[in-house]
């Protein structure tokens, strides 16, 4: 009986340990949003779907054409640019 209730403490311990480990979080943004396009002096608001309590990192790759600020992007200029959105916490996470 000794041997059963150590094992089952055993495990239990290591839940404990693997369910405080790192939150996990998620990203994803409707399909809608993912290829959009813009006038110049046009804005368009994208709200990802996030869990986790994760903070947002928004960036444009070319601001001279589309800026973006809080899931907010704004056309610029004319042209092609790549709006980023990813979890601060978990940089390798991104849409």
């Amino acid at each position: 009986m000794k041997k059963i209730i150590s094992f089952i403490f055993v495990c239990l311990l290591a839940f404990v340990f693997v369910a405080c480990g790192e939150p996990e979080y998620s990203l994803a943004i409707n399909d809608a949003d993912k290829v959009i396009s813009l006038v110049e002096g046009d804005e368009k608001v994208v709200v990802p779907s996030v869990s986790g309590g994760a903070t947002l990192v928004w960036e444009s790759s070319d601001p001279a054409i589309a800026s973006v600020e809080n899931g907010i992007i704004l056309a610029v200029a004319e042209g092609s640019a790549t709006i980023t959105v990813s979890v601060k916490e978990q940089a390798d996470l991104k849409v």
